[in-house]
């Protein structure tokens, strides 16, 4: 490749990563302007008052494919921008070319398979899920436990802090809950104990333009099949 050629790939490489990182962690002009993966497949996903688990289980399954299909579009988007590399017929690209679609291909391929696999039997493989199967009694499903959380997250007196599209803590009359990425932590009030692990203060807040105070807390629960977290 020329030097012009190189220096062009580069150039496209390094706004694609920038592109990445506003899909994966967006700002707040982001958000306000709806590229989020929750607002563009809003209808897949469905109403998060209305059922909260089943639309975060949905979501992070969204978010794996959509998420592990970035590699493969930038090949994609980089042969459409650069033609003359011959990345629509991989036999005659370069050899690292040939390596990036071999591991973007991977990646995605591996993606739909785990989420497909968290699919079946309506979502009985999934983490959430499975997670859920944990805090209930032996009698009942991890769609009780479902159902009691999505009672709870309909009431109006829970707190929440936090984006709706990142890390957020939600806080029930039994729950306590933390929704991350590609995952959401559960755990219920009368099984934790809560230890101030830190605190910091901001003179502006990005939510409301005001002083603000964070304090971190770890939540460990006395029941041994659910992961310690912490909050903020």
């Amino acid at each position: 490749m020329s030097l012009v050629q190189d220096y062009s790939v580069l150039c496209f490489t390094l706004c694609y990563i920038f592109f990445c990182g506003l899909l994966i962690t967006p700002p707040v002009e982001v958000i306000s302007a709806g590229l989020t993966v929750q607002n563009i497949f809003s209808n897949v996903l469905g109403s998060e008052t209305i059922n909260f688990v089943y639309y975060h289980i949905k979501r992070s399954s969204v978010t794996l494919v959509v998420h592990s299909f970035l590699l493969l579009f930038y090949y994609i988007t980089l042969g459409w921008f650069q033609p003359q590399l011959q990345l629509y017929v991989p036999w005659k690209a370069a050899l690292q070319y040939q390596l990036v679609l071999a591991i973007a291909l991977t990646i995605f391929i591996g993606a739909c398979s785990v989420v497909y696999y968290w699919s079946r039997n309506n979502w009985n493989n999934h983490p959430i899920a499975t997670q859920l199967g944990y805090l209930g009694d032996s009698s009942s499903s991890w769609r009780s436990v479902a159902a009691s959380i999505n009672i709870e997250f309909r009431r109006i007196d829970k707190f929440t802090s936090g984006i709706p599209t990142g890390r957020r803590i939600i806080v029930t009359d039994s729950w306590v809950i933390k929704t991350t990425t590609y995952y959401v932590h559960v755990a219920h009030q009368r099984d934790i104990h809560l230890t101030l692990k830190a605190s910091e203060e901001h003179n502006i807040s990005y939510e409301n333009m005001t002083r603000v105070q964070f304090v971190h807390m770890d939540v460990n629960s006395v029941n041994v099949h659910i992961k310690p977290f912490t909050i903020r």
